[in-house]
């Protein structure tokens, strides 16, 4: 076996004995050369059925199909595919074991003059039943009425599809559009209920789009899954790894009367995916249609899953989330609610059989919006975690969550600048810093409430939050006549919440003059303090802060967001930031571990006590930093090993190293 050094495998070295693990290139035994003498199409019949087609000769098996020229398909292959949900292919089904990789050439694309109109849309591949691996290829420009612009992924007799992509390229693929008021699932990839889940590693995912279809007087079409859809199944799980997700959008459709949701810039699932671990969701879109009955909401910028069955474990490791986009549809009726801008990050609902778990990730720069409307739609959460979701661990910050605008009636209400919570999710260890939760304008109306800069709760059952840093988020009133209010720049429970060994301190609220106000916390009602708890300016929070632990108006004395070391980084090799105690900081084992993970924000172990510290319980420190003074030299030893950390030493990762400066 041989370890390829190209930029598109995936290296992996493991602390524990460092051994070294690699996606390896397939072996060549049964190697079919697609140059000028032998095409794709025979290619890809000829490894169906083990025979010679048209000069192309198989060795029987599992073939691999080497491209040394690039591939242009001008029209679907109307006889050696079959239409699938809608659309044929332009090379023949798939419906046996077989690999397609990069030769001298690399690419496979639907002609790149052909528009999407009606006679010319048909997707690259139809994959029924067969196995196909993708190595170092490019798939573009597929197009296709309803599913998977480049490829769906299905199942028959009894036998699944299965997809897998190593060092590959999605790039441009659309479904949906011009096609009336139907849903469209899947820009790049649709995965249907007898489709396994990719297994993607080192892969790309780039501008690919799924757009609802036009309502006209009727119900406009849904989009999910600017890249990727999967539909309820129970077939085997896959993994993604070091896969990036750029530019993908999901576009409800418009109508006079109901606008399509968008959900999913980048992913949509209705099941669960497994592992996705190392992987970057950036500036991708999930866009609601506008419609003058029902806009469309615009859900999960970056990430979609919306669990309804399955009995696997969805964790999230190591994820970056930057700059991704969420926005409701809007209306011109003036009596219809714009739609709700959901999530710029991602939305997680589980079922508890099913959960997830958000862990060692971050999510920064987002920006979520509601459509505009009478009254103008909500702004909700960067991160919207619900059934059966935790999320440890990881960081939220520099994101904005932004009501819609109205002329004439209130401006949308934004909530939850750095998360939200509701139906039991759990978040442990999480730091959200530099969020912001802005109104709505109304020109002639009142202006949109704004609550909970950093986090918030939304909707009617218990959330748990322990061990959290949120800092220097602020809450923003919106502009109208009147003005509308904003409350809580860091804590807003608005429903039921219990938090615990939590600091919130150096949050603001801010008026419609741009006036600052230190307020850290409000309990609307049914919030409480679980104990142990350090918050700055509690506001009205103050009459709940009454359990052993909990203390008021003292300053943490919190470092910028910065890196701090971790266990586990993100996808591009950097620690996600927080905020550190330095060794004086009232938060120092001033907590309890009571409930709570074992690792910090970082992951690293706690509690550590400081020996010169009195404890409040166990050693614990309040919020998402353990302070650390191991060779008690008066300092804390976390700061100290800034640099060390920040190149990913504990983590076993060699991305920040050269030979020339470990």
């Amino acid at each position: 076996m041989s370890f390829s050094c190209s930029a598109r495998r995936i290296v992996f070295l493991l602390s524990a004995g460092f051994a070294l693990f690699a996606f390896a290139s397939p072996s060549l035994a049964g190697t079919i050369t697609v140059d000028g003498s032998c095409t794709l199409t025979n290619a890809i019949r000829s490894a169906n059925t083990d025979t010679e087609v048209g000069g192309c000769v198989g060795a029987g098996g599992d073939d691999t199909l080497v491209l040394d020229v690039d591939v242009v398909l001008a029209a679907a292959d109307t006889v050696h595919s079959t239409l699938q949900l809608g659309s044929f292919a332009g090379l023949p089904d798939i419906t046996s074991t077989m690999t397609i990789q990069a030769g001298s050439a690399d690419s496979i694309r639907r002609d790149l003059a052909l528009d999407c109109a009606v006679e010319n849309h048909f997707r690259l591949f139809n994959i029924i039943s067969g196995d196909l691996t993708l190595v170092d290829v490019e798939l573009e420009n597929g197009c296709a009425a309803t599913h998977g612009g480049a490829a769906v992924v299905l199942g028959t007799g009894g036998a699944n599809g299965k997809l897998q992509a190593d060092g590959a390229t999605f790039r441009g693929n659309t479904v949906g559009g011009p096609f009336a008021a139907s849903n469209a699932l899947g820009g790049a990839l649709y995965v249907g209920s007898t489709g396994e889940i990719p297994s993607i590693a080192g892969s790309r995912f780039d501008s690919n789009e799924c757009l609802g279809g036009f309502g006209g007087g009727e119900d406009a079409g849904s989009a999910m899954g600017g890249a990727i859809f999967l539909e309820v199944g129970s077939a085997p799980a896959g993994t993604m790894v070091d896969a990036t997700f750029s530019g993908n959008r999901a576009v409800g459709g418009l109508s006079t009367t109901n606008g399509g949701f968008g959900s999913g810039g980048a992913i949509a699932s209705n099941r669960p995916l497994g592992i996705v671990e190392k992987s970057t969701f950036e500036n991708n879109e999930a866009i609601g249609g506008d419609g003058n009955e029902t806009p469309g909401e615009g859900s999960g910028g970056g990430l979609y899953l919306q669990i309804m069955s399955g009995n696997e474990t969805t964790q999230l490791v190591g994820l970056l989330f930057d700059g991704n986009r969420s926005q409701g549809g809007g209306t011109g009726a003036l009596d219809v609610s714009g739609g709700a801008g959901i999530a710029s990050g991602a939305y997680l609902q589980a079922v508890p059989v099913a959960p997830i778990v958000l862990e060692s990730s971050r999510i920064t720069g987002g920006l979520t919006v509601g459509g505009s409307g009478g009254p103008a739609g909500d702004g909700r959460c960067s991160l919207f975690a619900l059934t059966a979701t935790t999320v440890r661990g990881s960081t939220i910050d520099h994101n904005v969550v932004r009501g819609g605008s109205s002329t004439f009636s209130f401006g949308g209400s934004a909530f939850g600048g750095g998360a939200c919570g509701d139906d039991n999710s759990i978040f442990s260890a999480v730091t959200l810093s530099g969020n912001q939760v802005q109104g709505g304008p109304s020109l002639l109306g009142t202006g949109g409430f704004g609550g909970g800069g950093g986090w918030s709760t939304f909707g009617t059952s218990d959330s748990t939050l322990e061990h959290m840093t949120i800092t220097d988020n602020r809450s923003i009133a919106g502009f109208g006549s009147p003005n509308g209010e904003s409350r809580a720049g860091g804590l807003y429970t608005a429903w039921f919440a219990s938090f615990r060994s939590s600091l919130i301190a150096g949050n603001f609220i801010v008026d419609t003059a741009g006036v600052e106000t230190p307020n850290d916390c409000s309990i609307n009602q049914f919030g409480d303090s679980a104990g142990f708890n350090l918050v700055q300016t509690p506001g009205d929070c103050a009459d709940d802060l009454v359990l052993p632990g909990d203390q008021m108006f003292l300053d943490p004395q919190l470092s910028g967001l910065e890196r701090f070391g971790c266990v586990t980084t993100l996808a591009n090799g950097l620690c996600a930031p927080t905020h550190a105690l330095p060794l004086g900081s009232p938060a120092i084992d001033a907590g309890t571990c009571d409930g709570a993970t074992s690792g910090d924000g970082r992951g690293f172990s706690r509690p550590v006590d400081i020996a010169a510290v009195s404890n409040a319980d166990d050693g614990c420190d309040v919020g998402a930093y353990e302070s650390r003074d191991d060779d008690a030299s008066g300092e804390d030893d976390g700061l100290d090993f800034v640099f060390l950390f920040d190149d990913g030493f504990e983590s076993g990762d060699l991305t920040a190293w050269s030979s020339s400066s470990p």
